[in-house]
């Protein structure tokens, strides 16, 4: 097997490997068949792959130090691993998610930060150069993955799928916002994003991971709307820009996750729909799988769901522009439902509260009855809490999603990948349209103790004061700045 990097890094054995020894002791990590080796013929299985990140080589802490001889626990009272040397009673810590690291008697700062990845603390090899010194030298065999970069900055936004011809604008402003309406049946929101709105989310983003322990991961997905690839260039508003500065100002703990790639390369099929401001099933599935990749998990393929769909539906807009004469146009252009079926084994539980208290009915993922041609078919429409038990997984894992109605077809992919899925509605809690019902995430992460948490949002999320207060509240108190008019 080709060694592709000779030397990567050098650091102290101590315990199985003899620092008096007068050479250097090798360590070759088998990056394929997941394997530590050493010189005096030891060897130990890894269950987690070196990458780097950037021009930064990472490696897993636990397998490594282990292997090496090291002592490895857990420090709870301020998140850290401590690492142990039986030779001179030595304790060193490092940090989740940070630069900085407990040398001997001295912190001290690395240019490159411990990762929290695919449920594994890692560390870059300068910091265990700078703690362990140079007894021991890594060798690598196989190649090294590159840690996926996931932002807007190089999101390849085009006009190869926008649509020309006329455009005329129905609909009330006071019940919802106008609809731009085009003669093929197309309808989309122009939706522009008040510049204080990008902080104000950024923060309250920022505010509900600081509830949570380091080793939960936390990921922000922003979704475009439709207009964003299909609309006229000249409807074009702030979105994708905004969304770009939303990213830049989350904390580093948290994954801005790019769907804007995995939409646009897809935008020749039916992601979003015409007649409705949703995106379909196919398109989230698409924001599932990015998402899914960033998270370490396998995503399932779209081609293993059996179907069942309906033609007929016309959406949201033609309630929209009830009593314009816009509406006929929607109405001269139904389309098609399209279902993808769950095909694991699963419950879901729904409440009217954040304690898992108040049970109100048991309800299936998708609906296929003639009074669900709608985008209500996913997860039956939106409610305050649910509980999503996948019993096909028996493995623990559990998925907070944080969501408005576009997060429901974006659920019923997720559900594939955790034992258990929960389900928030940021508008059904904390006072909001007759919801009096509170949410503490801290509360209610001592309640569940969810691995992961999703953050997804659409553009009028972002542009609605509202909204943004909504989620804010989430932490466990709310501004509601709708009531200070």
């Amino acid at each position: 097997m080709k060694v592709i990097a000779a030397i990567l890094a050098a650091f102290a054995a101590a315990g199985t490997i003899s620092a008096a020894a007068a050479d250097k002791a090798f360590v070759t990590i088998d990056n394929v068949n997941r394997t530590i080796s050493f010189n005096n013929g030891e060897k130990t299985d890894i269950d987690a792959p070196v990458f780097s990140n950037g021009a930064a080589s990472y490696v897993p802490v636990d397998y490594t130090l282990k292997a090496a001889g090291y002592g490895v626990g857990w420090d709870s009272s301020d998140n850290s691993v401590t690492i142990s040397n039986t030779a001179d009673d030595t304790v060193e810590k490092i940090y989740v998610n940070s630069n900085w690291y407990w040398n001997g008697w001295e912190m001290k700062y690395n240019d490159n930060p411990t990762i929290y990845y695919h449920d594994m603390l890692y560390m870059p090899l300068d910091m265990f150069d700078m703690i362990a010194g140079s007894w021991l030298e890594f060798r690598l065999e196989g190649d090294i993955r590159q840690l996926p970069q996931n932002n807007l900055e190089d999101a390849a936004i085009t006009d190869k799928y926008r649509y020309d011809g006329k455009v005329t604008v129905s609909g009330s402003p006071a019940f919802y916002g106008n609809v731009y309406v085009m003669e093929n049946g197309y309808g989309f929101e122009r939706i522009t994003i008040p510049e204080e709105n990008i902080t104000i989310y950024a923060n309250a983003v920022n505010k509900l991971a600081s509830l949570l322990p380091e080793n939960v991961g936390v990921y922000n997905i922003l979704v475009p709307n439709s207009a964003e690839i299909y609309a006229p260039k000249e409807y074009l508003t702030n979105i994708a820009d905004s969304y770009k500065r939303i990213y830049s100002l989350l904390d580093g703990r948290i994954t801005g996750v790019n769907v804007y790639d995995s939409l646009f390369d897809h935008g020749n099929e039916h992601i979003y729909f015409n007649t409705d401001h949703h995106w379909t099933q196919r398109g989230a599935y698409y924001a599932y799988r990015t998402f899914a990749e960033c998270a370490g998990k396998e995503p399932v393929s779209m081609s293993s769901f059996a179907h069942s769909d309906a033609d007929g539906m016309v959406g949201s807009y033609k309630t929209m522009t009830e009593g314009f004469p816009e509406q006929a146009i929607f109405e001269a252009h139904p389309e098609r439902l399209e279902r993808f079926m769950p095909k694991n084994k699963y419950s879901q539980r729904v409440y009217t509260d954040s304690h898992l208290q108040n049970y109100k009915y048991e309800d299936i993922l998708i609906h296929t009855e003639k009074s669900f041609l709608s985008y209500d078919s996913f997860l039956g429409g939106d409610y305050p809490m649910a509980d999503i038990y996948n019993s096909d997984l028996n493995d623990g894992s559990k998925l907070l999603i944080i969501k408005e109605s576009y997060g429901n077809a974006f659920t019923v992919w997720a559900m594939n990948n955790y034992e258990h899925v929960y389900v928030v509605d940021l508008r059904c809690f904390n006072g909001y349209s007759g919801y009096t019902e509170p949410f503490n995430l801290r509360e209610f992460y001592e309640l569940t103790q969810f691995d992961d948490m999703v953050v997804i949002s659409y553009p009028n999320t972002v542009a609605n004061d509202v909204l943004c207060s909504q989620l804010d509240g989430l932490a466990g108190y709310n501004y509601y700045y709708y009531e200070l008019d």
